[in-house]
């Protein structure tokens, strides 16, 4: 029988239809993560009651604090990797592109909400999945703090009040940008013009509260925060959710320490982690489904539930463990005023930066005039990718 060019194009069509099915399910996906042993067993038990791909195995392999960078090396590498906010740029060579595995309505409106922005790249190719959201808030002691302030102008004068009394993880660059950021846009100033007008105004009331920061801010992490805020080093702090949950873990939120979300009305500056599909994953159609699980909203909403923050964040109603609404409620109150980092610039650049304002201001007390004099073509450079 003699094959004509329509057959050849149908049975093309067939064979290209059967191509496109799709891999198999993965035996295995591999997620490397930064997650403590406690953490992974939640984790483990919310992917225990999956619809997808429910025989394949999970494996979670903690990453130790070992960047993504020295994980994406060798033969046996994740399928899945978290990365800092700040690596975004940095690893997209080492990422698929997600919207290629896009099935359905459902899944492209998860990813164009707000929170999954971040992830964009390059003409709205998307990269990153949310994972790990984290924000400031205000925690304070209410025996020495009658209630949060209202605005920058209330927490200067209660620092006028109180020298000495505010603790700041001034030794955590990421820390120090979301505040410093707060500051910024809380005057409506632009965050890589230091000559702006809010901008002048926001490192100016930093150095008008200056005081009021306890020394020993240079050396806080997390814990040793959370430790001053129990044992009243401190009467109050600007925080992220790491710290409240040390509080929380301590029993001392939300009996002792209470929290709200930062003052004013102005954006709070929304860092964290997130999710990347390794290009070297043989199983990519699998890792999405896997990936995809874990930071859609119905999951996040799960896993908050049982007491964690290991997601995004939830646009479902959120019923935690007895208690523990009092942890999440300043975060959850924030939501609204949330404003993702710049996607394309070198924030951990841009992070140093601002530590050294902060610095030079708070702890050398040099002149802010001169300290944005000397760092505001440094920062004009970075907003330009130089």
């Amino acid at each position: 029988m003699k094959t004509t060019p329509v057959k050849i194009f149908i049975i093309a069509l067939l064979l290209f239809g059967a191509c496109k099915k799709g891999e198999p399910p993965a035996k295995e996906i591999k997620i490397a993560a930064d997650l403590t042993q406690t953490e992974i067993t939640y984790l483990e038990i919310i992917l225990a009651g999956r619809q997808a791909l429910p025989k394949t195995k999970i494996i979670i392999q903690p990453t130790q604090g070992l960047g993504p960078k020295n994980l994406l090396i060798g033969n046996n590498q994740p399928d899945i990797f978290e990365l800092d906010f700040k690596d975004r740029l940095a690893l997209l060579g080492s990422a698929m592109e997600l919207h290629k595995f896009f099935q359905g309505d459902y899944e492209r409106s998860i990813f164009y909400m707000s929170y999954f922005q971040p992830g964009v790249f390059e003409d709205r190719k998307y990269y990153y999945m949310p994972f790990r959201m984290d924000w400031p808030v205000f925690l304070y002691n209410p025996e020495r703090v009658p209630g949060p302030p209202a605005d920058f102008k209330a927490m200067a004068r209660l620092c006028h009040d109180r020298p000495g009394s505010m603790g700041v993880m001034a030794g955590d660059d990421d820390a120090v940008l979301e505040f410093m950021l707060s500051l910024v846009w809380g005057f409506r100033g632009n965050e890589f013009e230091l000559e702006d007008p809010g901008a002048q105004n926001a490192i100016s009331y930093l150095a008008s509260i200056k005081s009021c920061v306890v020394p020993l801010s240079q050396n806080y992490d997390a814990q040793s925060l959370a430790d001053a805020l129990e044992r009243g080093e401190v009467d109050f702090a600007i925080a992220g959710l790491e710290t409240a949950f040390k509080l929380w873990n301590d029993r001392s939120l939300p009996q002792k320490i209470s929290a709200s979300p930062l003052p004013g009305a102005a954006p709070v500056p929304l860092g964290g982690t997130f999710l990347g599909i390794n290009r070297a994953s043989q199983s990519p159609d699998s890792a999405f489904k896997i990936g995809f699980f874990l930071t859609e909203p119905n999951t996040c909403g799960k896993i908050i539930n049982s007491g964690l923050w290991l997601c995004a964040i939830p646009y479902v109603g959120l019923d935690p463990a007895p208690g523990r609404a009092e942890l999440f409620k300043p975060f959850t109150d924030s939501q609204a005023r949330l404003k993702p980092l710049p996607m394309t610039v070198d924030l951990r650049r841009m992070a140093k930066i601002y530590h050294e304002i902060f610095d030079r201001i708070v702890f050398k007390g040099e002149s802010p005039i001169m300290v944005g004099a000397d760092l505001r073509i440094e920062l004009k450079k970075i907003e330009e990718g130089f």
